[in-house]
């Protein structure tokens, strides 16, 4: 029963997807002044 699940669980997409998660929350909890921008989306930010 656990392998018929596993194969139909889209695990390969959630990866990414937790990934992106954190990254979200690492940022968003880091503070301003650690943070730094370089590039051109510097200065949209």
């Amino acid at each position: 029963m656990i392998t018929r699940w596993r194969r139909s669980c889209p695990f390969v997409g959630g990866l990414p997807t937790a990934g992106a998660r954190v990254e979200l929350l690492v940022v968003a909890n880091t503070s301003p002044g650690l943070l730094r921008f370089t590039g051109a989306g510097a200065t949209a930010s």
